[in-house]
């Protein structure tokens, strides 16, 4: 089972996941992401038809893995941002690395859900931008572990 554990720093906030899978790694990143802005509000079994989320689909690509990891959270803050919406559920379908690894790019793909913050306010920290400062994807012992900072 995946986890997520928050990093603290001068001026920005870390996250460390680990996952069994990239796919699962990118499902813990992004739930620590939400859980430091403070919007990170998982539905509840069976709760789906009661709920005013939207989903959103990500379709993506980036030279490393790394890069990879950073436009998907990059995506999790504009879209929550824009929407004013706390993140519902994530899943990653297909984290992907190249077919040829001197030339190909790696793929993300998979959906989020996001609710309306209607009369509620975030409760975390605002965050500026994901940063590649200490940031690292690499494959661990039990799958994959990832740490990735972001600007407060």
């Amino acid at each position: 089972m995946g986890s997520f554990e928050i990093l603290e720093h001068t001026a920005d906030v870390g996250i460390r996941a680990e996952g069994a899978s990239l796919e699962e790694l990118f499902e813990q990143a992004s739930r620590g992401l939400a859980e430091i802005i403070g919007i990170w509000k998982p539905l509840a079994p069976g709760r789906e038809a009661q709920i005013r989320a939207q989903r959103f689909v990500i379709d993506l690509s980036a030279r490393d893995l790394g890069g990879l990891l950073v436009d998907w959270l990059g995506e999790i803050v504009y879209l929550a941002d824009v929407g004013d919406a706390s993140l519902a559920r994530v899943h990653a379908e297909a984290v992907r690395e190249p077919d040829d690894p001197g030339s190909g790019a790696f793929t993300a793909t998979g959906k989020l859900w996001l609710e309306p913050l209607i009369g509620e306010q975030m409760e975390g920290t605002a965050v500026k931008a994901i940063t590649y400062h200490r940031l690292k994807v690499a494959p661990a012992s039990t799958g994959w572990t990832a740490e990735v900072y972001v600007d407060v």
